[in-house]
């Protein structure tokens, strides 16, 4: 008989599979008439609901609370309300990340041109808007992160109860684990896929996106299953304040 992790794992390299089809499925369908726009609207809810499902199953068995992987999926699906609110909740805060990322232009000018002036130097306004965009990417990758991902693991177990994690400070080592695994997750295979190698002909071409497709597709399933395994671990009470123990 297969272990829990074992079976997790299956179902996610499986499942984190079907999610992705799904979504690229929400892009090919058009938006032409009200049927289409509420076949959209069904596919990006399905998208979103399986997606927090299944990665609410994996926080929620990590945390140790619940005791086989069957009691995890139930509680992650019990809890996928709030789940699919702190899913919106992130949403508007990156969006509103993303606005004061593209408004940076006309600050970036302004302190160059005080920098210029009060230390009689040259400061570039590309300079300094590189800067602002570096720390907006700290800000995406590892501060927001940080704060989302144990409330997450929180309420994949708690509920609503678990939204009082927000009022917690992260860890330093656990917040730099969240940033490295995450880049590791989603950042890394997207660098991989954008890197073109050049391949004599277009069967090389093909086989070369293929495995470099299937790499950036298990480093991006097994490092989010890494990622869920570093949040859940080591909760404190408010995790378990709701789970009764298990021998």
């Amino acid at each position: 008989m297969k272990s829990p992790l074992t079976i997790l794992c299956i179902l996610h390299l499986i499942g984190d599979a079907l999610i992705l089809w799904l979504g690229y499925a929400w892009l090919s369908i058009p938006e032409s008439n009200a049927t289409h726009l509420l076949w959209s609207l069904f596919v990006v809810l399905l998208f979103a609901c399986s997606a927090l499902w299944l990665h609410g199953t994996a926080l929620a068995y990590f945390s140790g609370t619940e005791s086989t992987f069957g009691r995890s999926a139930a509680s992650a699906l019990r809890h996928l309300p709030a789940l699919m609110i702190l899913a919106i909740v992130a949403l508007v805060v990156y969006w509103l990340v993303n606005l004061v990322n593209s408004a940076l232009g006309n600050p970036a000018f302004s302190l160059a041109s005080w920098l210029t002036m009060t230390f009689r130097k040259p400061v570039s306004p590309p300079s300094v808007l590189a800067v602002f965009h570096a720390v907006i990417w700290l800000v995406e990758w590892l501060v927001l992160p940080a704060l989302f991902a144990p409330v997450a693991a929180a309420i994949a177990i708690n509920g609503f109860a678990g939204f009082r994690k927000f009022g917690t400070r992260p860890g330093l080592w656990r917040s730099i684990a969240i940033f490295v695994l995450l880049l590791c997750a989603l950042w890394l295979p997207m660098k991989l896929l954008e890197w073109i190698p050049a391949m004599p002909n277009f069967s090389a071409e093909m086989a070369s996106f293929l495995v470099r497709g299937g790499i950036a597709y298990l480093l991006f399933a097994g490092f989010l299953l890494l990622l869920e395994r570093v949040t859940s671990s080591g909760m404190p009470s408010l995790a378990q304040s709701n789970s009764a123990a298990v021998p």
